[in-house]
């Protein structure tokens, strides 16, 4: 029940129970996670606000001895109630910039200064090969200094309603709902 909010009741109550001795009495471990507390939310009002953790991974001690460091993620919902969830049998590491491969974003091409930049960099007598390599860094660095990053932008974005759900799991505010 305290992973509920505005949902309950005494037959809730008795589901949960029920839920959690199953668990336990099959043995299954129930892993943790980040993120959002709640997988599932809705209501604008405090009348109507709604939230719970629905949604979870378990396992048993075999699977878990077999992968100590896995993980689960609840991610931002966006465009549903419910919201994503990851589970990595390695957990989260990020991944280091050196070994991300390059990504040609089409959104590119859009931008009122491409065009000039491709013809300014990009040098027909060259071999392709080593070309390529270098124009990809150059198009790495206008990316960050003239498109500006719209992966760390997007990721911001992420950061901030994932915040707004957090702080939401904690109860309905009107503020954080209007946001």
């Amino acid at each position: 029940m305290e992973e509920r909010i505005g949902v309950g009741g005494a037959e809730m109550q008795r589901r949960c129970r029920n839920f959690a001795h199953w668990i336990e009495s099959s043995g299954f471990i129930d892993l943790m996670y980040s993120g959002p507390k709640h997988t599932w939310a809705r209501g604008e009002t405090e009348a109507t606000y709604m939230a719970a953790r629905l949604d979870r991974f378990i396992c048993n001690e075999e699977w878990r001895l077999r992968f100590e460091e896995g993980a689960v993620c609840h991610l931002p919902k966006n465009m549903s109630d419910h919201c994503p969830i990851i589970v990595s049998s390695g957990g989260f590491a990020p991944i280091p910039t050196s070994l991300r491969p390059f990504r040609f974003q089409a959104a590119w091409l859009n931008h009122d200064k491409f065009d000039n930049f491709v013809s300014s960099n990009w040098n027909r007598t060259e071999p392709i090969v080593p070309l390529q390599k270098e124009f990809a860094s150059r198009l790495v660095k206008w990316n960050r200094e003239v498109f500006h990053n719209i992966f760390r932008k997007k990721a911001e974005l992420w950061a901030r309603i994932g915040g707004v759900q957090r702080e939401l799991s904690n109860g309905w505010n009107r503020k954080w709902v209007k946001l």
